[in-house]
């Protein structure tokens, strides 16, 4: 960076307690990227003016915000953004420094303990007791019904470790182990509740003016791998008197899940009161053009 002069000016003017040069120097910042993050680092080791130290994290986590949006935008406008990378995404937004490389070696792991216990001859529900109980049971994932939804339970990286989980972020790491499986296993999102479903590639049709779709054979909760009916999902629908239209019955797509996710993690902020990341959730869901 060939600009030291000005960087070193501009990092000492964040002392300065006018809030409008405050403004002005902190875009100037910005306008580095992530460059200058390196020094931004060192500067706040040495600094030993309160306001100037939290100017500098408030920078920094900006940046993060910046290149975590920038992320998203191209992850969407890809040609085939992919489940996974979605996944590491959504946990990039809560820890600037994830584990990637940890998530993807979780995901292999259960991807070969779960393809050594699989064969043809398995009929879908057999395929997914398997599943069931190398994820549950032997990887040890827990799922958290929404009354207990925390914001720390969407980032993807503190799943993977703590192996707590909810039902957007641990059907998201079910899914993507379905899909390495070639298992039929997508999340739907019926009104106030995601699940798992296994579809095949028989086809129903609901009446005359509906076209065909792929017919759900069961239903999977992916906080604790309980199975459910077609009739047992119908009944919960009736019971509650919700509007149901077809789509709810419907795969979701890569980004309509980390759509989802998105929104859920929005509530909780809301509900909580953190108001700043709320307006960061609500960036991100502008970036990716959704509601």
């Amino acid at each position: 960076m060939n600009n030291t002069g000005e960087i070193n000016a501009l990092l000492r003017l964040l002392e300065d307690p006018d809030q409008s040069v405050y403004h002005s120097v902190s875009e100037r910042i910005l306008h580095y990227g992530n460059d200058i993050l390196p020094k931004l680092e060192s500067s706040w080791q040495i600094c030993h003016d309160p306001l100037a130290m939290v100017r500098i994290e408030t920078i920094m986590r900006q940046l993060h915000f910046n290149n975590v949006s920038n992320q998203f935008s191209e992850w969407f406008r890809s040609k085939k953004p992919e489940l996974l990378q979605g996944a590491l995404l959504l946990g990039r937004f809560f820890q600037q420094n994830s584990d990637d490389d940890g998530m993807r070696k979780l995901i292999k792991s259960m991807h070969q303990s779960c393809w050594l216990e699989l064969n043809d001859y398995l009929t879908p529900l057999e395929q997914v007791n398997v599943i069931n109980s190398i994820f549950f049971s032997n990887y040890k994932f827990n799922g958290l019904n929404a009354e207990h939804l925390e914001a720390i339970h969407f980032n993807m990286h503190h799943v993977a470790d703590s192996r707590y989980g909810n039902a957007y972020s641990l059907g998201i790491f079910y899914q993507i182990l379905c899909e390495m499986l070639d298992v039929p296993v997508y999340m739907v999102q019926l009104p106030r509740h995601t699940l798992l479903a296994y579809f095949n590639h028989e086809f129903e049709y609901r009446d005359i003016t509906q076209s065909a779709r792929p017919k759900i054979q069961f239903y999977i909760d992916a906080n604790s791998g309980i199975l459910y009916s077609q009739n047992d999902v119908d009944a919960y629908l009736k019971k509650y008197k919700f509007n149901v239209e077809p789509h709810h019955f419907n795969p979701l797509s890569n980004t309509e899940i980390v759509t989802y996710s998105l929104q859920a993690l929005q509530t909780v902020y809301e509900e909580t009161d953190y108001e700043e990341k709320s307006k960061e959730v609500e960036e991100l869901l502008r970036v990716l053009k959704l509601p």
